[in-house]
């Protein structure tokens, strides 16, 4: 999985994809990954 503005770039996850020999998964919204998965530890926390 790739995450990050950079997974928006189509070159870059085809040159990963290429030299890893694996297909690299992109979420529908890789730039906000890190906050919806602090979000979750936050709320996990609170309850």
């Amino acid at each position: 999985m790739l995450t990050g503005g950079g997974a928006k770039d189509v070159g870059l996850v085809q040159m990963i994809t290429e030299e890893l020999g694996v297909e690299v998964l992109v979420p529908e919204e890789p730039q906000i990954t890190a906050a919806l998965g602090a979000a979750c530890f936050a709320a996990d926390s609170f309850l």
